[in-house]
C-alpha cells in the first residue's frame, strides 16, 4: 500500500498538504479546460483521503484489540501480529515476526495445527477453528482457540493464499472446565464406591445420573434407566402400590420435603430387597429445588433379624404367659396344701395339749421328778409346734391375700408400731432416730407386717445392749431424676449382735435362723414374709451386718406421685 512506510505524523502532514490544494482548487476561476482537470484532481484526492480514513480506522481496531490478530503465510510464518501477542503471550510483535509459529507450539499440538491449517489453506474463504498451547516468554503454556481464514486476494511471496487468525488467550478457561471435570470424575467415582445407592433426579422425577451400586444390584447399566422416571425403572416396576407411593414422595420433596421410609425393590433376578430409602432436596442459588438425591441402603438382613426377634417374642410371650400360668397354679396349690397342712395339724396339737394338761393336773403329786421333767419338755415342744404352724398360716396368707395398693404415709405406720411394741419395753433403754419418711405406693396391711416384724427384730436383737439405738430412715439411689414415681430406699438400722454376712442369703428363708434359740426365740419365719411382702409391690430386699457390730435392713417401694 502507498502509504504503509509512512510514519503517523508524515501522514498528519501529508493530509494537511491536500487539505490546503483542495481549497485553492475550489477558489481558481480558469478556463472550463482548466476547470475540468483541476475537478480530477479533487476527486482523486478525496478517494485517497477516505481510504486514509478508512485505513486509520480498522488499524486502530486492530492494534487496541484484547485478542491477537496475525496474517500468516503458506509456511506458517508470521507476516503481521497485533501489539496484543505482547499483553497475552509476553512478546513483543517485532520478535515473533518472520518466524514460523510451530516452533512455539507444544509439540503434542504440533500435527493437529499443521492439518487444521493445510486445510484452510487449500480451501480458501473456509473458516476453521482450533485449539492448542503456545509458549509463553516466561516459559509457561498458554491455551489459545484460534479462529482463521484464508484470502487469495492477500498472497504471500510465493503467491499462495495468507491465512488471517483471530486467536483468543482460554487458559483460564481449560483449567477450570479441567478441573471441573476433576471434580466430577472426583465425586462419581466416591459415589459409585459407595454402598448405598444414589441417584440424582430432576425435580419430576426423571432420572439424570445413577450410581454403579444401585446399577448393579439389578444387572443394569445407565442407558436402561438415564431419562426414565425413577418409578417406572426397573426397581419399583414390579410393583404398583410401590410405584405410586415412590411417586408421591417425588411429588413432596419437589416441594420441599424430605421423604424417609422402608420400601422394597427389585434386583437382579426378580429377587426383592428391603432399603432405607429417602428423598432429599437440592436447591439452586435461588432457593428453588433444583434436583432431587433419591438414597437407598440394604437392610433386608436386619429386616430379618427383626422378623426373627419378632416371631422369638411371640414365642417367648406364650411361654412366658403359660410358664406363669403353670407358676400361678403351683403356688396356690402349694398355698392350699401349706394352709391345708397347718391347719390340720392345730387339732391333733390341740389333743396333745389338752391331754397333756389333764394328765398333769391328774398325776403331776404322783409322778417324780424325771417323769414331769420329761412332760413339761412335751408340752414346750407342743407349744412351740402351734407357734409354728400359726407362723405358717401366717407366710401363707401374705401370699394369698389380695393386694390394695395406695398411698401410705410411712410416718405414720411407724408411730403407730412403735406405740403398739413399747408395753413391755420399760426397763429397756430404746434410742429411737426416725428421719423423715416418703409417702409410698402400697397396701397398707401387708406393710404394718413387714415394719412389725423389722422393728420386733430391732428390738429382739439390741437386747443385749444396755443402750439400744435404733434408726429409721430413707434414701433415693442417685437422687430423684424426674417428677412422678421413683423407687425409695428404706432402712431399718441397730446395734445389737448382727450376724456373719457370708450367711446373708439365709436371713430371709423359711424357718431359717442364724442364732440359737437358747439366745433369741422365735421361728424364723418373720424375715421370710417381709420379703414376700416386698416382692409383691415389685420391691427388693437385703441386709448388712458384721457379728456383734449391729444390722441394718433395707427394703425398696415405689414412692407416690406428689399430690
Amino acid at each position: 500500500m502507498k502509504y504503509e512506510n509512512k510514519t503517523r505524523k508524515q501522514l498528519v502532514h501529508e493530509l494537511a498538504r491536500m487539505h490546503q490544494r483542495i481549497a485553492e482548487l475550489e477558489t481558481v476561476e480558469a478556463e472550463p479546460k482548466w476547470t475540468e482537470k483541476a475537478l480530477r484532481e479533487i476527486e482523486e484526492m478525496r478517494v485517497e483521503e477516505a481510504l486514509r480514513h478508512s485505513e486509520e480506522y480498522f488499524r486502530s481496531l486492530i492494534e487496541n484489540a484484547l485478542d491477537i490478530i496475525t496474517v500468516l503465510d503458506s509456511d506458517v510464518t508470521l507476516r503481521y501480529g497485533s501489539p496484543s501477542i505482547e499483553r497475552v503471550l509476553g512478546y513483543e510483535p517485532r520478535v515473533l515476526i518472520g518466524q514460523r509459529i510451530l516452533e512455539f507450539v507444544h509439540p503434542d499440538d504440533v500435527p493437529n495445527v499443521i492439518t487444521i491449517f493445510n486445510h484452510t489453506i487449500q480451501n480458501p474463504g473456509t473458516v476453521s477453528s482450533l485449539e492448542f498451547r503456545f509458549r509463553h516468554q516466561d516459559g509457561s503454556w498458554r491455551t489459545l482457540e484460534g479462529v482463521g481464514k484464508s484470502l487469495v486476494d492477500l498472497l504471500d511471496d510465493s503467491g499462495a493464499p495468507s491465512l488471517v487468525v483471530n486467536y483468543r488467550d482460554v487458559t483460564e478457561r481449560v483449567q477450570a472446565v479441567e478441573m471441573l471435570r476433576e471434580s466430577e470424575n472426583f465425586l462419581s467415582g466416591i459415589l459409585n464406591d459407595m454402598f448405598t445407592f444414589i441417584a440424582v433426579l430432576e425435580p419430576d422425577g426423571k432420572i439424570i445420573f445413577t450410581n454403579s451400586t444401585a446399577l448393579d444390584i439389578a444387572g443394569l447399566t445407565p442407558k436402561d434407566v438415564i431419562g426414565k422416571m425413577l418409578y417406572d425403572a426397573y426397581w419399583l416396576e414390579y410393583s404398583e402400590e410401590t410405584r405410586r407411593t415412590t411417586k408421591n414422595d417425588i411429588e413432596a420433596c419437589a416441594s420441599g420435603k424430605t421423604v424417609v421410609r422402608q420400601i422394597e425393590i427389585q434386583v437382579a433376578g426378580g429377587q426383592l430387597m428391603w432399603i432405607e430409602f429417602s428423598i432429599h432436596p437440592v436447591y439452586d442459588r435461588n432457593g428453588k429445588v433444583r434436583y432431587l438425591v433419591p438414597e437407598g441402603r440394604d437392610i433386608t438382613e436386619r429386616k430379618r433379624a427383626e422378623e426373627e426377634i419378632r416371631k422369638l417374642n411371640t414365642e417367648l410371650e406364650r411361654r412366658v404367659i403359660e410358664r406363669t400360668a403353670q407358676l400361678e397354679a403351683a403356688n396356690k396349690e402349694l398355698e392350699a396344701f401349706s394352709y391345708s397342712v397347718s391347719h390340720d395339724l392345730r387339732a391333733p396339737l390341740r389333743h396333745i395339749d389338752g391331754f397333756l394338761q389333764l394328765f398333769l393336773k391328774r398325776e403331776e403329786e404322783r409322778l417324780g421328778p424325771t417323769s414331769l421333767r420329761y412332760l413339761h419338755t412335751i408340752a414346750e415342744a407342743s407349744d412351740k409346734m402351734s407357734q409354728l404352724i400359726e407362723d405358717l398360716l401366717a407366710f401363707s396368707r401374705t401370699g394369698q391375700a389380695e393386694m390394695q395398693t395406695r398411698r401410705v404415709d410411712l410416718n405414720e405406720i411407724v408411730r403407730e408400731i412403735q406405740q403398739e411394741l413399747s408395753p413391755g419395753l420399760e426397763q429397756r433403754h430404746i434410742t429411737w432416730e426416725t428421719g423423715p419418711l416418703p409417702a409410698v405406693e402400697a397396701d397398707p396391711v401387708l406393710l404394718r407386717q413387714v415394719w412389725v416384724n423389722l422393728l420386733s427384730n430391732a428390738i429382739k436383737y439390741t437386747a443385749p445392749r444396755e443402750e439400744a439405738r435404733i434408726e429409721i430412715g430413707a434414701k433415693k439411689p442417685g437422687g430423684l431424676k424426674k417428677p412422678g414415681f421413683s423407687e425409695v430406699t428404706i432402712f431399718v438400722r441397730d446395734n445389737g449382735v448382727g450376724f456373719d454376712p457370708q450367711y446373708e442369703h439365709r436371713l430371709f428363708g423359711v424357718f431359717q435362723r442364724l442364732h440359737r434359740e437358747e439366745e433369741f426365740k422365735g421361728t424364723g419365719i418373720g424375715l421370710a414374709i417381709v420379703r414376700r411382702i416386698i416382692h409383691r409391690h415389685g420391691g427388693r430386699v437385703w441386709a448388712e451386718g458384721e457379728l456383734d457390730r449391729g444390722a441394718t435392713f433395707y427394703f425398696t417401694l415405689r414412692e407416690a406421685k406428689r399430690e
